[in-house]
């Protein structure tokens, strides 16, 4: 198994109902199954998060629509890449790490073959994404 970080804290927002302790074990070999639930009660948890992703306006839309609408960002982030190093010039700026965050996901192995694929039908994003994964995380 490769290396693997544990994350602790909580996840708050505006409201009694939703301040839970929560912990990810992020890692490129771990299984979501074996991440512990230490909230207790998992039917209350994804009441919650589904009322916050309802809220905040995620949550009104069905996968179909949800996969369309991460299409759409990344062909847009593709259009604003265009042949550019980073976003907004030749150095990563803040921006380039929040996008390039949601790049590398969407490129992983592990992520939803529809949204990989839309994500690799833009040679430039795919660039984009190995420039950001050189620069920040270095192999070896």
């Amino acid at each position: 198994m490769g290396r693997a970080i544990l994350v602790i804290g909580r996840l708050k927002a505006r409201g009694p109902l939703v301040n839970l302790p929560v912990a990810l074990l992020i890692g490129p070999d771990v299984p979501i199954a074996r991440v512990p639930d230490p909230a207790g009660d998992r039917a209350m948890a994804r009441r919650t998060i589904r009322r916050a992703l309802r809220l905040q306006g995620l949550g009104r839309h069905d996968a179909a629509e949800r996969l369309e609408l991460a299409k759409r960002d990344f062909f847009a982030i593709s259009d604003l890449l265009a042949d550019k190093l980073f976003l907004f010039c030749d150095e990563p700026r803040g921006a380039d790490a929040s996008v390039g965050a949601f790049v590398i996901a969407a490129l992983a192995k592990a992520t939803v073959a529809p949204l990989r694929e839309a994500a690799e039908s833009r040679p430039n994003l795919v660039a984009y994404g190995e420039r950001i994964l050189e620069r920040f995380f270095p192999a070896g």
